[in-house]
């Protein structure tokens, strides 16, 4: 069995944005998202992760909190005025441990919160296409790579 692409009840492709302010692990994470069949975008700040989102809602975002010209909390702000986004999956991805205070203000949809320095990629790859309803085996793992 290999992976296949992730697609809603329609058969339209799953969509991620990567909000990431490091471009190299942006680069891993949307190639090892590709491998599974899931469509992936990254966005390197704030304001052009809020332009990706208004042109191109995604069906789930992986958020770093620090970003150079903001921070997630505001990405999540303006998400929850959003109709389409107010409850999307959201995967909070930063290097920084999350308080319970910055739980509350980073909540959107099913939320998870990882730290980037304990949980390695394939983690993270593993909790998005889980999130997306995407069924997970350590077989489709193997060749998914």
């Amino acid at each position: 069995m290999t992976a296949g692409n992730v697609t809603d009840t329609e058969g339209t492709k799953k969509r991620i944005l990567v909000i990431e302010d490091d471009p190299d692990l942006a680069r891993v994470l949307l190639a090892m998202f590709r491998g599974r069949g899931i469509h992936g975008a990254h966005a390197a700040s704030a304001a052009e992760a809020l332009e990706r989102i208004r042109r191109a809602p995604p069906d789930l975002i992986v958020l770093d909190v620090v970003l150079p010209d903001g921070d997630g909390y505001q990405i999540v702000e303006a998400l929850r005025t959003h109709d389409k986004l107010r409850n999307a999956p959201l995967i909070v991805y930063s290097a920084q441990e999350v308080d319970d205070e910055a739980r509350r203000r980073l909540e959107l949809g099913p939320t998870e919160f990882v730290t980037k320095s304990r949980v390695p990629p394939e983690v993270l790859e593993r909790r998005v296409a889980e999130l997306l309803g995407h069924r997970v085996t350590e077989e489709s793992l193997a060749h998914a790579g």
